[in-house]
């Protein structure tokens, strides 16, 4: 369901916002001077009313800035920090 609020609002509501889209699937039109000025909504319900072009697109976007956010770590820090996320997942399935 689509929910009309004013840009002030959202502001002041944003934490409470956020989980009411997440949690209940909503969108929100945000109106800026009794104009729609934006749209909120979930990260699954944008990838639904997505092309799987844009989908494929949007994907390899976000890769390459990880690819680039990454770039300065050296294969066996990367490695490293794998096994050790492996084993703290491990651990923390036996509590």
């Amino acid at each position: 369901m689509n929910k009309l609020i004013s840009m002030t609002e959202a502001r002041k509501k944003f934490p409470q916002l956020a989980k009411d889209i997440n949690a209940k699937k909503n969108s929100y039109t945000l109106m800026q001077k009794d104009q729609p000025y934006i749209v909120v909504m979930s990260y699954t319900e944008y990838l639904a009313r997505c092309t799987r072009e844009e989908i494929k697109e949007h994907f390899n976007k976000l890769w390459a800035e990880v690819g680039r956010k990454n770039a300065h770590f050296s294969e066996e820090e990367i490695e490293l920090d794998v096994k050790q996320a492996i084993q703290e997942r491990r651990q923390r399935r036996k509590k």
